[in-house]
This record gives structure tokens, sequence and C-alpha cells, in this order.
């Protein structure tokens, strides 16, 4: 009899975790770590571990998905790549920033938010080193046919730089770019999610 409780208290502490588990707030950050420890609590069955792992994977696509649509509410839709083209050459800055030049060419959206890779310069001949990349953040208002140019550090690499997230609304005469400059945000919001 003494086993079959332990069975059910295991059980039910199992349950109590995976219900811990997705009833966590969405507006706070997920952390699949901490789901994964205060999961497994009391536990001590491959099975029910397996369950947990399972449970806090559904949990952070759900916090993902959510995430990803609170976003685009701020931002907008993704618009592909060639929404903004790289007008003008690589600039190297003696003030700690390097700089490149983007317009935005879609016609009809107002771009408000890029994410800017670089990586090393590489040796002549061979591809950009992508490995180790450093991605900026930019919080912007760029109309069509409008440009601006981005300013990330200078230790960052230099030539080798794109635009690998873009996201905009359709264009309004409400829009108003306050500069044609922008430096990196302190913390992207996207960093989390990938």
């Amino acid at each position: 009899m003494k086993g079959c409780k332990v069975k059910i208290l295991t059980h039910v502490r199992f349950f109590v975790a995976l219900l811990a588990c997705f009833t966590a707030s969405p507006a706070v950050a997920f952390d699949f770590n901490d789901c994964i420890i205060n999961g497994m609590k009391g536990i001590s069955s491959d099975l029910a571990a397996r369950q947990i792992r399972m449970a806090c994977l559904a949990k952070y696509d759900e916090y993902k998905d959510g995430r990803l649509r609170e976003l685009a509410k701020e931002y907008g839709e993704a618009i592909e790549s060639g929404g903004m083209y790289r007008g003008g050459n690589f600039q190297y800055g003696d003030d700690g920033f390097h700089s490149m030049k983007y317009t935005n060419v879609t016609g009809d959206k107002t771009i408000t938010f890029v994410r800017l890779r670089t990586a090393p310069a590489p040796a002549p001949g061979t591809q950009c080193d992508f490995n180790k990349q450093q991605v900026y953040a930019y919080k912007i208002t760029v109309k069509p046919r409008e440009s601006i140019t981005l300013f990330y550090p200078s230790s960052a690499g230099s030539e080798c730089s794109d635009l690998v997230t873009i996201l905009g609304k359709p264009s309004s005469w409400k829009d108003v770019s306050f500069s044609s400059t922008a430096k990196p945000l302190d913390n992207d919001p996207f960093a989390e999610l990938n």
C-alpha cells in the first residue's frame, strides 16, 4: 500500500508541475530551464521527466507565438529583404561607429524596425564569417523612398552586413521620420526568440 501512495503522490506532483508550466503568465519572459527545474521538483521518473520536457517545449512555443503577435502589433508585419535597398557604401567612423545607408523601396510600407547582422571582414577572396556575427536592432520610422543611416559599433566588423529582419506597417500620412540616422537599441526585443 505504501508503494501505491508514493506513486500517486509522484503523479500528483507531476500534474501540478505541468499545470504550473501551462498557467504561467505570457507577459513574463519564458525561461525554458526554469520550467524544467520547477517541473522536476519531486519527480524521479524518466517518463515524467520526458513529459515535463515536452510540456515546457509546448509552453515555449506558445510563449514565442504570443510574443511575436505582441511585437507584430508594435512594429508591423515582416517585409521581404528587398524592402530596404543598401544604397551607398559602408562607412568607417572615427567615433567608435561604422555606418551603412538603406533606402525604403517598398512603395507602400513604412519601415518601423530592422535588425542588422554584421561579421568580421573576410580575408581577400573568402566568404564572410557569419559564425562570428553580431546582430543590432533598430526602432525606426522610414517612409517609402526615404533613407536612413544605421550606425553600429566599429568592433562588430565591417563590410559584411545585411538586414536579417525588416518589419513595417502600411504607410500613413501620420508617419513621421524623426531622424535620418539611428543607433542600435540597448535591448533587441527579438533576441530571446532566436
